[in-house]
């Protein structure tokens, strides 16, 4: 696969792109609300500001959590919840895994920022059907080391993934 086609994927599709879309009659920003809503009820010691998305300093994800370990661990929490409900449920795709590439602290003195740039992985539904079967096809390759090294070459293959950025305001447990 041509690898800007790989690293940028469909322009279209890209999330920061697309934060304004509808899906069924809801935009994003109510979807994206939502889950994070439902998340915090069974988790309360992370209290947040459901309507901001960490897209850039106007938006940070307001974390309100004044116990710093709980707080950094719900930063990524929220980061990784944040990619997952991009992937699946605006792209319509499946969510893989992400990856912190880089934190920085940005501080504006009045607030200070925690910013994550994150590399988000994902697959098609195809690539999952595709992968699943040849899986289930050579039993999981139990036995077979180089038959499951081809395999993990495949899923490179198919793997594609994007970079975005997540702002999160730190001023409930970062004192500067």
């Amino acid at each position: 696969m041509n690898f800007f086609k790989r690293l940028l994927g469909k322009k279209e599709d890209h999330p920061e792109r697309i934060k304004e879309k509808e899906i069924g009659g809801v935009s994003y920003p109510q979807i994206l609300s939502k889950r994070i809503s439902d998340y915090l009820e069974e988790c309360p010691e992370w209290i947040g500001d459901v309507n901001r998305w960490g897209y850039g300093k106007e938006d940070a994800f307001l974390m309100a959590c004044d116990n710093s370990v709980i707080a950094i661990r719900n930063e990524y929490t929220f980061a990784r919840l944040r990619s997952a409900i991009e992937v699946n449920e605006i792209l319509g795709m499946v969510f893989d895994r992400m990856e912190r590439t880089e934190q920085h602290l940005v501080e504006d003195g009045k607030n200070s920022y925690d910013v994550l740039r994150l590399k988000v992985y994902y697959f098609s539904t195809e690539d999952v059907a595709f992968l699943k079967n040849d899986l289930e096809k050579h039993n999981g390759y139990k036995d077979d080391k180089d038959g499951f090294g081809h395999h993990m070459h495949l899923r490179d293959e198919r793997v594609k993934f994007y970079f975005t950025e997540c702002w999160i305001n730190i001023n409930s447990f970062f004192k500067a």
